[in-house]
């Protein structure tokens, strides 16, 4: 199809897996701001630079469709599934759609989080040649600027950057709870929310999702729940696949109203042996091989020195999630903004303070990660 000249069109891509509030905040956003004539949404067939399967192609396509339905401003286009390509880097796509609709201007729509990562792109200067970037911010990203003045430095990059903000919603938190059947009201359009039903997806994890409501109390279940949303939330500012974030944080507690019988732990702690623990019934009542996985179970109460970013993250996600409620909790969710590293060393302290002011005797190996962390300015 090809539109007259005198046109202003943005394209807007992305995995959109699945279409949620915040992409339809942005459409909104781009639409007004850009005065956008026509607006191209573009489903990515394998995004690059995601480390875990996505939903099928199609299945993603007709939930935009859906949602797209009655819009005369908005075009999904399946360009990337038609490229005989199995992946589509974007300075390609983007040549393709200019071909394609003729206007007197283009902008490409991006989020304040692929801002910041423009430069690890393929090719940042020749999409900064071909078309106007159009940034939205994003909660969560305090750089973008930064992001910015350098992509113009280094690509002469002609960007502009809306007044919207975006707000903290990822796809990995809707696709956890979708996993999980919490609650989903408010982050996608009900034609959506019917289709995925209808479909059964997002249900990839239900085998084990089921074993592990069938083995612990519901009020343990609803913990190691939130732990696993709010693991999958911040899976990709801690740089973590989307499956090792849920699985990780949904079993790190699988251990834990288990008795601790004959086994040589190092440690006789009840409130720490479960980690030990966890890590062995992971492997060998749910079939968990991956050693990443079982070692973020095995330090997520402690911590230890030399943690992988999966550690980390499951250590934090489990102090931190939406149902934990303790002093200080607000302000130590609040330090994500500043960088996935700096909390996890002040949620360190604030757990070593803890101890301290209560009398509490730490585990060893609660020391001796606070000793690395803090002592010697490692992250």
């Amino acid at each position: 199809m090809v539109y007259n000249l005198a046109m202003r069109i943005g394209f807007f891509g992305g995995a959109f897996d699945p279409f949620h509030s915040e992409h339809e905040a942005a459409v909104t956003a781009s639409l007004q701001e850009l005065r956008l004539d026509k607006l191209v949404l573009v489903p990515s067939q394998n995004p690059p630079h995601k480390d875990s399967p996505v939903t099928d192609f199609w299945d993603r396509a007709a939930m935009l469709t859906l949602w797209a339905s009655g819009k005369s401003n908005i075009v999904i286009d399946t360009i990337e599934a038609e490229t005989g390509d199995t992946t589509n880097c974007s300075y390609r796509i983007i040549r393709l759609l200019k071909d394609k609709y003729q206007a007197d201007a283009y902008f490409y729509i991006i989020g304040g989080d692929s801002m910041i990562n423009f430069h690890t792109w393929v090719k940042p200067e020749v999409i900064a040649k071909e078309i106007t970037l159009a940034v939205i911010a994003r909660e969560g990203y305090p750089t973008i600027d930064t992001a910015i003045q350098n992509a113009r430095k280094l690509f002469h990059a002609d960007i502009v950057k809306l007044n919207a903000c975006g707000k903290e919603v990822s796809s990995g938190e809707i696709k956890a709870r979708l996993e999980l059947d919490m609650d989903t009201h408010g982050f996608f359009d009900k034609r959506i929310q019917d289709y995925i039903q209808s479909k059964g997806l997002y249900s990839t994890y239900s085998e084990l999702v089921n074993h592990l409501k069938n083995a612990v109390s519901p009020s343990l279940f609803a913990h190691c729940a939130r732990t696993a949303v709010f693991a999958a939330k911040y899976c990709t500012l801690a740089k973590v696949s989307y499956h090792k974030a849920f699985v990780a944080g949904l079993l790190h507690d699988c251990a834990k109203e288990m008795p601790c019988v004959g086994k040589n732990y190092p440690t006789d702690a009840p409130q720490v042996i479960h980690q030990y623990m966890g890590a062995e019934i992971a492997e060998e009542i749910y079939g968990i091989c991956d050693k990443e996985i079982l070692d973020a179970i095995a330090c997520h109460t402690t911590g230890k020195p030399a943690m992988s970013r999966l550690d980390k993250l499951i250590y934090i996600a489990d102090k931190l999630e939406e149902g934990r409620d303790y002093e200080g909790i607000d302000t130590l969710r609040s330090t994500l903004y500043q960088g996935f590293d700096t909390a996890f060393v002040e949620l360190v302290r604030h757990n070593a303070d803890y101890l301290l002011k209560r009398g509490i005797k730490a585990d060893n190996l609660t020391n001796e990660c606070l000793e690395y962390y803090t002592n010697t300015n490692k992250s």
